[in-house]
């Protein structure tokens, strides 16, 4: 077997692993912290804002959804909602997720 495929295959099984990604709600069990304190504290710190789109069933209206900052961004991605392409859903990195949780001080 080639070394460069051996490295190459150890690399991507590295990448997987940092960026598996998960929600807070699957994160967060074990931990004692719900997930509505979890996005608070998120805001609060600077990790999560509420992004805004206009509402296909209310005309006139906006709906609001979860969106991770580029601070954020350092322990997380947006992932495009399947059903509704202008929004997305914060997905946490597992292998950051205690990190983050004490950036924001959360008592766990």
């Amino acid at each position: 077997m080639d070394i460069q495929n051996e490295i190459n295959r150890a690399l991507q099984s590295d990448l997987k692993a940092l960026t598996a990604a998960d929600t807070a709600t699957n994160l967060l069990k074990g931990y004692g912290l719900s997930t509505p304190k979890f996005n608070a504290k998120c805001l609060e710190h600077g990790y999560l804002e509420r992004a805004k789109r206009p509402s296909k069933s209310k005309p006139g209206t906006e709906k609001e959804f979860w969106k991770i900052t580029e601070k954020g961004l350092a322990y997380g991605m947006n992932q495009k909602d399947q059903r509704e392409p202008l929004e997305s859903s914060p997905r946490w990195f597992a292998a950051s997720f205690k990190d983050l949780l004490r950036e924001i001080n959360a008592d766990v």
